[in-house]
């Protein structure tokens, strides 16, 4: 965990793991559960939550979120699980018990995204103490420990994952016909 994540959890008493009532947590492509499943020996289950969209919703999701444009064919969105008012993978006090090659891409790539033409944007992460003090991009990147190079890699492996979740979810409902 970057240090600022650290920092963060001890200056306001929480972290991006925490979430309130009505707050939902990293959406998930198929190929962060087995991600995860691998990493913890845990089944599916006990970390992932399943939230049925309607249309309108699917539609404003994929248009603010475009790394997930098409992920939810099924109607159906996967999320970390949240359990006793944080993520079923936070240990209290130790952070994420996830390796950062298992973590959700959603984490690893927290509080950034990607817009439609790739460029990075900033989430709206108002309890997020790097974008409170952060003055540059550059030193955004430093404090949460990553740079330009790792975040276009993490947004090659993203696109490469829905597009994976995609094909499994076609397949597996052409199988159920």
């Amino acid at each position: 965990m970057p240090g600022i994540c650290a920092e963060c959890a001890l200056a306001k008493g929480q972290v991006c793991c925490d979430v309130a009532e009505g707050e939902r947590l990293a959406t998930l492509t198929l190929a962060d559960i087995d991600r995860i499943e691998a990493a913890t020996g845990w089944p599916a289950r006990r970390f992932v939550s399943t939230e049925e969209l309607d249309p309108a919703v699917r539609l404003g999701y994929e248009t603010l979120r475009p790394l997930y444009r098409g992920m939810f064919v099924s109607g159906l969105r996967h999320e970390l699980k949240a359990w006793r008012g944080a993520c079923a993978l936070l240990e209290r006090g130790r952070g994420c018990r996830l390796p950062a090659e298992a973590k959700p891409l959603a984490c690893r790539l927290y509080p950034l995204d990607f817009d439609l033409a790739g460029r990075v944007v900033l989430l709206d992460a108002p309890h997020c103490l790097a974008l409170e003090r952060a003055t540059r991009p550059g030193e955004l990147l430093r404090m949460l420990g990553t740079s330009q190079r790792a975040l276009r890699r993490l947004r090659r492996q993203a696109l490469a994952d829905a597009s994976d979740h995609i094909r499994r979810l076609r397949r597996a409902s052409r199988a159920g016909r």
